[in-house]
């Protein structure tokens, strides 16, 4: 990221016109999902006003999974919880299940929620 913005300052970059830039941009994005494999975003901390509280036990976020990028990951928080979440067209649920269990190793709780389909449960991490 700090490249990103290191580009972004740069005064030469900041010469070249906006209608330009974006086709660049767009061209570089395209380029660049040939080479990845999946998406992390993290929201954040999530509020509410207090009134709503009371009707609000968590949030999530979830990003659709695509062709390229075939397994997708997303966290939030809201008061005490915070939410990762997966989608995935893959069938093999792997790399979930070592992100729960490496969780677990380091003393940390987790609930485990799902769809049900192919669904596990945390004793199966």
């Amino acid at each position: 990221m700090s490249a990103n913005v290191k580009w972004g300052n740069n005064i030469f970059i900041k010469l070249i016109p906006l209608i330009l830039k974006n086709v660049i941009l767009k061209i570089s994005y395209m380029e660049i999902r040939k080479y990845t494999t999946t998406t992390f975003s993290n929201v954040g901390r999530v509020s509410v006003i207090p009134e709503y509280k009371k009707y609000i036990d968590k949030f999530l976020f979830l990003l659709a999974p695509e062709p390229i990028e075939k397994i997708k990951c997303s966290a939030c928080s809201y008061e005490n919880k915070l939410i990762f979440t997966f989608t995935s067209i893959l069938e093999d649920t792997k790399i979930e299940k070592a992100f729960f269990k490496h969780l677990q190793e380091q003393g940390i709780d987790v609930e485990i929620q799902g769809n049900s389909v192919n669904m596990w449960d945390v004793k199966d991490v």
